[in-house]
């Protein structure tokens, strides 16, 4: 077992998701990567957990595991979809996708770490937002969903703050 306060990165195999893990790792903080395909990234702290964040229940129990045996302390929900598409041709298929994966495995994922953030009294969870929620074209599908995630921002960091868990999106 990883006795150092680790970082969960969702989407770490490339962009943002990717550097984030590299400054953690360069900052001597094991990061747990979750998402589809291994990261390019390499380094001995770095650990990989294969899931489908689309997959709810499989996200919960990799989720689950990773809590089982790392002390969490750090979660960067980075992972997300875009489907750009103007308003008369955005389905509703593509808002449950890119919801899911925005909202639905950002929810499973505070909840997993969260009971353990609470144990340590430390905790910082960081949700990886958007300008397109000011309003961007073909953007109606990805603006709904990082909204959404603002608001489980601020509803999170309410409710953990005086457990020494910080809460913030960053666009």
């Amino acid at each position: 077992m990883v006795a150092a306060d680790t970082a969960v990165v969702t989407g770490a195999s490339s962009g943002i998701g990717e550097a984030i893990a590299a400054a953690l790792l360069a900052q001597d903080i094991p990061v747990v990567a979750l998402q589809r395909s291994a990261p390019k990234l390499k380094n001995h702290d770095l650990h990989f957990r294969a899931v489908d964040l689309t997959d709810l229940k499989a996200t919960r129990k990799v989720a689950d595991e990773v809590a089982a045996e790392f002390p969490v302390r750090y979660l960067v929900n980075n992972a997300g979809q875009n489907c750009p598409n103007p308003l008369e041709k955005a389905t509703v298929e593509e808002l449950n996708l890119v919801t899911t994966i925005t909202l639905g495995a950002a929810m499973v994922l505070i909840q997993a770490f969260v009971p353990g953030m609470r144990r340590a009294k430390f905790g910082r969870i960081v949700n990886i937002s958007s300008r397109a929620i000011l309003g961007k074209s073909e953007r109606i599908v990805y603006a709904s969903a990082k909204a959404g995630l603002e608001g489980m921002t601020r509803v999170a960091a309410i409710e953990t703050g005086a457990d020494g868990i910080t809460v913030n999106a960053v666009m």
